[in-house]
């Protein structure tokens, strides 16, 4: 399931980016700097996600699901505050929206319960 994850991580940093990840040394993934715009937890969700070092890694999309509930409830009540004060609006609710979308992604794998590729 580990690799599921780090798999689906790597794809969600090449589709943000549009281009391919790079990690340290120690096997943590850099953030491109088009990445650091986005909320800190965003960036560690995907961080952990897309780590090299397995045990670093969420075990599951179980855990990857409750990361981003609690993210998005967490967060609701800053973004909008930034939303309202900052006139950028526009920007985080595109963020917002790709995150209730891999949301709804992942929930979907889990629960139609699709076989793991072996």
């Amino acid at each position: 399931m580990r690799a599921d994850v780090f798999a689906i991580g790597v794809i969600l940093y090449e589709m943000l980016v549009a281009g391919l990840p790079d990690w340290g040394r120690d096997g943590r993934l850099v953030m491109s700097p088009a990445l650091r715009t986005l909320p800190a937890g965003v960036q560690e969700l995907l961080a952990c996600m897309a780590d090299q070092q397995a045990e670093r890694r969420y075990t599951g999309f179980e855990e990857v699901l409750a990361a981003m509930v609690r993210l998005l409830a967490g967060d609701a009540q800053s973004a909008t505050t930034d939303r309202t004060s900052s006139g950028r609006g526009s920007s985080r609710r595109v963020v917002w929206l790709a995150i209730a979308a891999l949301l709804a992604g992942v929930a979907a794998l889990y629960f139609f319960g699709l076989p793991p590729f072996r």
